[in-house]
């Protein structure tokens, strides 16, 4: 016995008339981000389960058609597709993380809005019983970081002089003879003093910093089931007691 589903789908994306248009009047249902839909899909949904067609975030949400499942779910490539909206750049093709199934178009009907579906008995039993819930009650987050600086810093003068002390002295002796004679004495002296130096600076520095990050969470919760008349009326509820007893 098949099993009928509802799939929503934003009209300025896909709707049902889209899926009509389309080649083979079938689409695949690509873009789901949600792993328990994806669970659905992958797990559940079978070829020729029933699809009533849900026409969300627009003006007026409702079903807009019929259709049917039309594939078993396979792997969704538009995570790895750089120019679709629905590219995830942490998807790895060896572990691809979304399934999806293809969606056949059967009819496109008037359109069931929401409100009108919930008072509807025939469509009671797609309420759920419950949602199973995980409810934090209180925690505790504790993070230590440590820090380790390690730093030098060396520096190296290398310095040298040296002078260069020269003196030359120059005697000249002789005698003048004519009329007038008499002896002399020419001496010169040069001295000359060369002082030179060199200084030669090096310095390095060094820091190493190493950061070691520690911590703890503890999270205590508890388990709950949203109840069924927080989301149903007792009309509906009746209806579902009574099928679940069958």
């Amino acid at each position: 016995m098949p099993s009928y589903w509802l799939m929503k789908s934003e009209p300025d994306e896909c709707s049902i008339s889209d899926v009509e248009k389309a080649p083979g009047r079938r689409v695949p249902w690509i873009g789901v981000r949600n792993y328990q839909a994806r669970n659905f899909m992958r797990d559940q949904m079978r070829v020729g389960d029933g699809v009533l067609f849900y026409h969300s975030s627009c003006a007026e949400p409702g079903v807009a058609g019929i259709a049917e499942v039309a594939s078993a779910a396979y792997d969704d490539a538009s995570p790895l597709d750089a120019r679709s909206p629905y590219f995830d750049a942490k998807s790895d093709p060896a572990k691809p993380r979304w399934q999806h199934v293809d969606v056949k178009h059967l009819a496109t009907t008037p359109l069931l809005p929401l409100k009108t579906m919930r008072t509807r008995p025939e469509l009671a039993t797609m309420v759920l019983l419950g949602i199973n819930r995980i409810v934090v009650t209180d925690g505790l987050i504790n993070a230590k970081v440590v820090f380790d600086v390690k730093a030098s810093d060396t520096a190296t003068r290398h310095a040298t002089a040296s002078m260069y002390d020269d003196k030359t002295t120059e005697h000249q002796f002789g005698d003048s003879g004519g009329w007038f004679s008499s002896d002399y004495d020419n001496t010169q002296e040069t001295h000359k003093t060369v002082v030179s130096s060199a200084v030669d600076d090096t310095s390095e520095s060094k820091t190493q910093l190493k950061a070691n990050m520690t911590g703890e969470v503890r999270v205590n919760f508890k388990s709950e089931t949203f109840p069924l008349d927080k989301m149903a009326s007792s009309l509906q509820i009746e209806s579902v007691n009574q099928r679940a007893a069958k």
